[in-house]
C-alpha cells in the first residue's frame, strides 16, 4: 500500500511546513498531504483548518483578528486564514498543536503555501505524490472574496495543480511521473473537480458519533451501501476512511480478535481503493486491545490500498 505523510512529518515537526514535508520524503513517504485553505487575497495555504490558532502563533501576532465563524454547523473561534493576507501569513510561524509531541521546533518554520508544497514534491530526487484536500469547500466558497472573484476553492486548487503538472489520470504515464489524489469530505466538491480534471478523487468518510457528510447529510452507513458505492465508483478512485470503521472487536472465549466490518471488501469489489487515516505512533491512538495497529491493515485483517501516517519511520518498518 502507498504511504501517505499526514500533514508532513507531523509527529516530529510542526505540521504543514516545508521542513515537515521534506522530512517525510526523506523518511520514505510515497505521498505528502496538504489540506488547502485560502488567505483573504485568495492565496492557497497548507493548513489543517482555516483557524490558525492552534497550529501557529497567529493569536499572539494578530489578536485584533480574532473572529468566530460557524463552519459545518460548529462555532469556531480563533484567527482565520481568510482574515489575513498572504503577506501577513508569511510572518506567522508554525507550532506543534499536540502538547505531548516535541515542542522544540515551535516558532522556527513558516506556514507552507500550496506553491511551497508543490515545489517540495517536484524537487524531490524521486517521484513523490501530492494528496490535497479541499477544506470546508461549501463554507469557503460562500465567502465574499471568492464570490467577488467569481471563483471557487476548487478552481484555485486545480489551476495550481495543472500548472505544476499534477493533473493526470490515475495510472497514466503522466500520473506515475506526477502522482496526485484529490480528497474531500464533500462529494459535491470532488464531483465538481472530476468534471474539470483527470486527477483521481478520494471521498473522505467520518465515523465519529453523529457524523454526516457536510454537503449531503448522509451517514457512513448510507454512503457505504452497495448502491452508494456503485454511484461513487462512477466518479471517484477510492474512499478515505477512519481505521476504526474498518474493523470491530469480536470477543472470544480466551480473549478476542479484530475482524473486518466488510466495508473494505465491499468498496474494493466496486473498484474503489481504500486509504485509511490516521496511524499515529503514540499508544493513545491505537485501537483498544492493540499493542500496535499497522499489522491489522496490512493483510492480517483487511488489506487496504493506502495509509495516512503521522510518523513515516514506524510505518515503514512494517
Amino acid at each position: 500500500p502507498i504511504a501517505i505523510a499526514h500533514r508532513g512529518a507531523s509527529a516530529e515537526l510542526p505540521e504543514h511546513t516545508r521542513e515537515g514535508y521534506e522530512r517525510a520524503i526523506e523518511e520514505g513517504a510515497d505521498f505528502i498531504e496538504c489540506d488547502v485553505v485560502l488567505t483573504a487575497d485568495l492565496v492557497p495555504l497548507c493548513r489543517h483548518e482555516p483557524n490558525l490558532a492552534s497550529s501557529t502563533d497567529a493569536l499572539a501576532k494578530f489578536p485584533d483578528r480574532r473572529r468566530s465563524y460557524v463552519i459545518d454547523g460548529e462555532q469556531v473561534t480563533g484567527v482565520f486564514s481568510v482574515d489575513l493576507t498572504a503577506a501577513e501569513v508569511a510572518t506567522l510561524r508554525a507550532v506543534q498543536p499536540w502538547p505531548f509531541r516535541d515542542q522544540t521546533h515551535n516558532g522556527r518554520y513558516a506556514v507552507a503555501t500550496l506553491a511551497d508544497y508543490l515545489q517540495v514534491a517536484r524537487s524531490a530526487n524521486r517521484s513523490v505524490g501530492i494528496y490535497t484536500e479541499t477544506k470546508h469547500p461549501t463554507w469557503t466558497n460562500a465567502l465574499p472574496a471568492l464570490r467577488a472573484a467569481n471563483s471557487t476553492l476548487e478552481d484555485i486548487l486545480l489551476a495550481a495543480l495543472a500548472a505544476a503538472g499534477f493533473d493526470s489520470a490515475l495510472g497514466s504515464p503522466g500520473w506515475r511521473q506526477r502522482p496526485v489524489f484529490l480528497q474531500s469530505f464533500e462529494a459535491a466538491s470532488l464531483r465538481y473537480m472530476a468534471r474539470r480534471s483527470c486527477a483521481p478523487s478520494i471521498l473522505l468518510l467520518g465515523d465519529w458519533e453523529d457524523w454526516v457528510a457536510p454537503d449531503s447529510n448522509l451517514t457512513l452507513a448510507q454512503l457505504t451501501s452497495e448502491q452508494s458505492l456503485s454511484e461513487i465508483a462512477g466518479w471517484a478512485a477510492g474512499l478515505g476512511m477512519s481505521k476504526s470503521s474498518l474493523v470491530r472487536w469480536q470477543p472470544e472465549a480466551a480473549a478476542g480478535r479484530y475482524v473486518s466490518t466488510g466495508v473494505v471488501e465491499r468498496a474494493q469489489s466496486h473498484g474503489l481503493q481504500v486509504h485509511i487515516y490516521t496511524l499515529r505512533p503514540e499508544p493513545q491512538f491505537f485501537l483498544p486491545q492493540l499493542a500496535q495497529h499497522y499489522e491489522l491493515f496490512l493483510q492480517e485483517v483487511v488489506a487496504v490500498d493506502g495509509l495516512f501516517a503521522d510518523h513515516m519511520p514506524s510505518l515503514q518498518q512494517w
